[in-house]
């Protein structure tokens, strides 16, 4: 995503990357504020919005690009975090997109997101999803098994 953003003339993208997606609202807001270098309580939600959207308008103004916040294992965040995330993202009655957010995580998020959070499932922009590679076997080791006899 970097070199992406470096071939278009912005050398300056902020990717974050959630390192605890299963933590409580407050952790989430310590976390953002260490991820983007701002100063937060995480007991003033408002505060800490207000203060995360401005260094992420400030990154957008100076970079000519949106900060990237990227969550592994998704489908363990809290409701609540899932929903707090989904309203920092965005400014102007949504119009304006703050935030680009990757959520990767296994079946149980894409089961979540149709279930408990059509708003944000109404956001996602692409989708996809990948199965699970095949098992690598030792170099011959399927032919054998094909050629043993069964006792």
């Amino acid at each position: 995503m970097r070199r992406r953003a470096a071939r278009r003339g912005s050398r300056d993208v902020k990717v974050g990357v959630c390192s605890r997606p299963q933590a409580n609202l407050a952790d989430f807001y310590r976390e953002m504020g260490d991820l983007f270098r701002v100063e937060l309580r995480p007991h003033n939600r408002w505060a800490g919005a207000k203060v995360l959207r401005e260094r992420w308008q400030t990154h957008i103004d100076a970079s000519l690009a949106r900060p990237v916040l990227i969550v592994d294992e998704a489908q363990e965040m809290l409701s609540t975090v899932l929903s707090e995330l989904r309203l920092l993202c965005s400014t102007r009655l949504d119009s304006h997109i703050l935030l680009t957010v990757v959520l990767a995580g296994d079946g149980r998020l894409a089961e979540r997101c149709v279930d408990e959070f059509l708003p944000l499932a109404s956001r996602i922009r692409v989708r996809s999803r990948s199965s699970a590679p095949p098992r690598r076997t030792r170099r011959g080791s399927a032919a054998r098994v094909a050629k043993k006899p069964a006792p």
